[in-house]
């Protein structure tokens, strides 16, 4: 009888049962690295320590880096919420394996059974998809819920579209512009993703990045982004102008050996100047090595080419981020822009936070103004770029020429004279700084 047939024979024996799908994070790189035998004992120890604190009423198997168990008479434990609690507290203390401490954090999944079906096959998949879920939340253990069930199955769905769209070439690209306060005038674009699939529609980016990278698909994505963006500004003859061009780049892909070479192959084939290129790394997403990290940033850093922190203030460790990455700009995220004018906090927050930018010499750029209102308050507060709504919405490559030749005056609400005195500053100005620096 295999491991199947032993939890579904002690299934059947049960009015009423628990079915527990338990993931071990990282469990088959710790194999790998300390053998067969350690792994072994790591699971032995996980089923002792199960069967101590739930006793007989279960019955455990393993498959892969899996652990499933049937529980019996589960609602004699009390309440599903205690059932949880024990088999989380068996993981509170290290596991002993071959004389070593090992703590073990796992994603715990739980369907019941009749509520959630009757049938093995179909509790085991259920209490799967709750790990699963799990796995990505900040709580260890969840209970099957039918809407689980429904994201895990569109998810499914959007990887295996996503996998299609990019063998038929059926993603697309559109560029946003990007204002310059200092010489009020357009000085550049952000390149961005877009996806609309026959069957699924139109996906949003906020729903296949994330798929892409628990994937591990986001390499590969982002390496397309790279490239075709590069090959547009430069065949539509955007990089002639001078305008700048920023893509935004996984943490995942800074991991990868090959990226350096990917962008130096870019640069090369596009004929961009390295100058005019910005990396932009999302901050929402947890840099998992920063050592490693910074050591790609500085590569890239090398070839002339510019980088950013892209959403800065919607994920962890910001400030750790700004000590020990090599960035060259800000890009703080729009929701400090949305209250402004209603919030006087927002002001000081968004204003302290531009002012940090600076302090630290970074050029700081403030996404997300869609008014007149907002677009005079972030220029008063000193920002360095602004880009939005306001000033234009993501276009394809051929519409981006037309929808940048706007009324700087309106956008900057001065006189002609005053935005042409302003550019004659800076033009002067830079070539002051370069005049002063030539004997270096």
């Amino acid at each position: 009888m295999n491991w199947f047939e032993d939890l579904e024979a002690d299934l059947k024996c049960a009015s009423e049962a628990a079915v527990l799908a338990i993931r071990l994070p990282n469990f088959r790189n710790s194999m790998i690295a300390s053998g067969a035998d350690f792994g072994i004992a790591v699971i032995e120890a996980i089923h002792g320590r199960l069967d101590d604190r739930l006793g007989g009423k279960m019955i455990c198997r393993s498959w892969g880096d899996e652990i499933f168990a049937v529980v019996r008479d589960a609602h004699a434990l009390g309440a599903v919420s205690q059932l949880a609690m024990k088999v989380e507290a068996a993981f509170d203390e290290p596991l002993s394996c071959l004389g070593v401490p090992l703590h073990v954090r796992p994603a715990i999944g739980i369907s019941l059974s009749p509520e959630d079906g009757t049938r093995l096959r179909e509790l085991l998949s259920k209490a799967q998809i709750a790990s699963d879920n799990a796995l990505h939340s900040s709580c260890r253990t969840q209970l099957f819920a039918g809407p689980m069930a429904e994201g895990i199955y569109r998810a499914s769905a959007i990887e295996n579209a996503l996998r299609e769209a990019m063998a038929n070439q059926a993603l697309s690209l559109v560029f946003q512009p990007q204002f310059d306060l200092n010489i009020g005038r357009f000085s550049g674009v952000e390149a961005l993703v877009r996806w609309e699939d026959v069957r699924i529609g139109a996906v949003a980016p906020s729903d296949f990045i994330p798929i892409a990278e628990r994937s591990g698909f986001i390499p590969r994505l982002g390496g397309w982004v790279l490239e075709e963006a590069a090959r547009q500004f430069s065949e539509h003859g955007i990089a002639e102008t001078g305008l700048e061009m920023a893509v935004n780049v996984s943490p995942r892909q800074l991991t990868e050996r090959s990226f350096v070479f990917e962008v130096e192959d870019v640069l090369e084939s596009s004929g961009i100047r390295p100058e005019q290129m910005t990396i932009e790394i999302t901050e929402g997403l947890m840099l998992e090595d920063i050592r490693a990290t910074s050591a790609t940033l500085n590569e890239v850093r090398s070839l002339g080419v510019r980088t950013a922190i892209d959403d800065f203030g919607t994920g962890f460790s910001n400030f750790s981020y700004l000590r020990n990455l090599p960035i060259d700009q800000l890009k703080i995220d729009r929701d400090f822009v949305k209250h402004l004018g209603r919030d006087p906090r927002s002001r000081t927050v968004l204003e302290a936070t531009i002012n940090l930018g600076h302090g630290l010499g970074l050029q700081v750029c403030v996404e997300g103004v869609e008014t007149a209102e907002q677009m005079a308050e972030v220029r008063s507060m000193g920002c360095d770029l602004v880009q939005g709504f306001y000033l234009g919405r993501p276009c394809s490559i051929e519409q981006l020429d037309q929808n940048m030749k706007m009324d700087y005056r309106r956008i900057l609400g001065m006189t002609e004279e005053a935005v042409a005195s302003m550019q004659r500053l800076h033009v002067s100005g830079v070539a002051g700084n370069m005049s002063s620096g030539s004997g270096d």
